[in-house]
């Protein structure tokens, strides 16, 4: 899986609708690097939320708010916003885009969220865009399985943190592989 493009908006510290273009030619890696707040691991859970519909990785707190709590406070009673993330990005020489939204609204003074999306579109030969299965997800999860996400989008922060902590971040992508069903076609070097 090759991210070319991230769209979103209202997604906890990120209020307004913003775009990153990933330069992938040659098979270049993109590092996100900044001052502590400046939202580096905002961007990590929001892969994981686009991608899993999940924020539940690391030290993330269980229940964590995912909107925008500026935009939250501007909402009006019986008033509604999105949450909303697009990607592009292409897999084995074919074309997708993923978009996940959450609606919230505000009920009684409370955001309640309302209705999630998720949808997975792919490119065909003639450029048009389609359903790529019937359960996006699924799909998702045979591109890029959930176990392997955490080595795919990674926190370096996190990491470093884990490896002082004696845990070995080698074994464990070791022991994932060994228990796919299809093990059996993977070497690890």
């Amino acid at each position: 899986m090759i991210i070319s493009e991230l769209r979103f908006s209202n997604f906890r510290n990120f209020a307004n609708e913003t775009v990153l273009k990933f330069d992938t030619n040659d098979g270049k890696i993109n590092i996100v690097y900044g001052l502590n707040g400046e939202g580096k691991t905002t961007l990590h859970q929001l892969f994981q939320w686009l991608f899993y519909g999940t924020v539940n990785f690391n030290r993330t707190p269980k229940g964590v708010i995912l909107y925008n709590l500026h935009n939250a406070s501007n909402l009006n009673e019986g008033g509604s916003m999105f949450l909303e993330a697009k990607a592009r990005f292409s897999h084995l020489g074919c074309q997708y885009s993923i978009s996940r939204s959450l609606k919230f609204t505000k009920v009684h003074g409370e955001i309640i969220s309302d209705k999630e999306t998720l949808d997975l579109l792919k490119e065909t030969s003639d450029h048009r865009w389609i359903p790529a299965g019937s359960d996006p997800q699924d799909i998702i999860n045979e591109i890029l399985p959930f176990v392997f996400s955490k080595y795919f989008f990674f926190d370096g922060e996190r990491m470093v943190d884990d490896l002082k902590e004696r845990k070995s971040i080698s074994n464990n992508l070791q022991n994932i592989l060994l228990h796919l069903p299809y093990h059996h076609e993977l070497k690890i070097i």
